[in-house]
């Protein structure tokens, strides 16, 4: 187990998103995270990653609470994540970009380089190295922001919603990249609003809703919940999902 979370709340006034949620995370695990649109998702992934501290419960990372710490020390742990809106640093270079994250790890620039060359090569976009970040595609911005997240070798990659936006053939090649990932040894925590994806990337996946965690399992278990079909799914999910006659 890498990451376990127990009981964590988090109020923003008399908003109360989320409420007791308790999850665990094994290694080398692809854990998926769904729910509508308000449901807490990436305000559980800005309290794992320092962005935001919880009024209450716990966080641990490897054995070791993690609450309190800030993000710039989180990622030293290992933890790296990429945001739904990406933002790459638009007037600087693809490589420059990746170089950013590299820096978290070491203080040689040369070493920094090298990284980042590897990342690039890695998601796909060694070919764009010196294009301004501000020309590239949704994809490509979406790609860079995982290799800047890599460049910094994190133990943990949180991905919130890499498949938004992105075609039929982009979405597969994304989900290979993501198995690719997996294959370093890394573990992933996936938000996403596309079912048939992470439907068949993930190993597990938990449902929230209203800030409450309401459900926990396998896809296939996932997707026959009646809490998850009437909170999130919805009966056409459903159908679409059945076996044909």
């Amino acid at each position: 187990m890498i990451i376990e979370a127990k009981d964590v709340t988090k109020r923003f006034g008399g908003l109360l998103a989320l409420q007791k949620v308790s999850f665990r995370i094994n290694n080398n695990e692809i854990l998926g995270l769904i729910g509508p649109n308000g449901a807490g998702k990436t305000t559980l992934f800005n309290t794992i990653t320092g962005f935001l501290r919880p009024e209450e419960g716990s966080i641990l990372f490897e054995g070791k609470e993690i609450v309190g710490k800030r993000p710039f020390d989180l990622c030293h742990l290992g933890i790296a994540r990429t945001f739904q809106l990406v933002k790459p640093f638009s007037n600087m270079t693809v490589l420059q970009n990746a170089i950013v994250g590299s820096l978290n790890r070491t203080n040689s620039v040369r070493e920094a380089k090298e990284r980042a060359i590897d990342q690039l090569h890695f998601v796909g976009l060694h070919d764009k190295r010196n294009v301004l970040a501000n020309a590239l595609t949704i994809n490509q911005r979406k790609r860079l922001e995982i290799a800047r997240a890599l460049c910094t070798r994190p133990k943990l990659l949180l991905l919130d919603e890499v498949m938004g936006g992105l075609t039929p053939s982009e979405i597969h090649d994304m989900l290979n990249l993501i198995i690719k990932i997996r294959e370093l040894g890394i573990t992933l925590f996936v938000i996403e609003h596309i079912m048939s994806a992470i439907m068949s990337l993930c190993d597990r996946i938990i449902v929230l809703h209203h800030g409450q965690n309401i459900a926990e399992g396998k896809p296939s278990e996932v997707g026959v919940n009646p809490k998850v079909i009437k909170a999130y799914l919805g009966k056409e999910y459903v159908v679409t999902q059945s076996p044909k006659n």
